[in-house]
């Protein structure tokens, strides 16, 4: 994760928290770090573009793509986005 959009989240995370709403990340940077620690988280069900964090709210999900300005979505966000509505989540970037 750049240094920009992880300072983004632990904000996101401290505010979320402060607001009584539970979050989660999906820690996605282990896709990155090295081939053997990758296959095996893969295994285990993490997969690529899953958002940035998870949160619950009224008896909602929201999935939380986090991006800083000059941010985007990569293909396999936008994939994660279009079926995010088939969980009944609703997908905020």
């Amino acid at each position: 994760m750049r240094h920009q959009e992880y300072i983004f989240q632990v904000e996101v995370v401290k505010r979320l928290s402060k607001a009584g709403i539970p979050c989660f990340s999906v820690p996605n940077h282990l896709l990155k770090n090295g081939v053997a620690e990758g296959k095996r988280e893969i295994s285990a069900g993490l997969r690529k573009g899953a958002p940035d964090l998870i949160a619950g709210i009224n008896g909602k999900s929201l999935w939380l793509e986090l991006k800083t300005d000059t941010g985007h979505q990569s293909p396999e966000q936008k994939a994660f986005q279009q079926i995010s509505g088939k969980f009944g989540a609703t997908y905020v970037v």
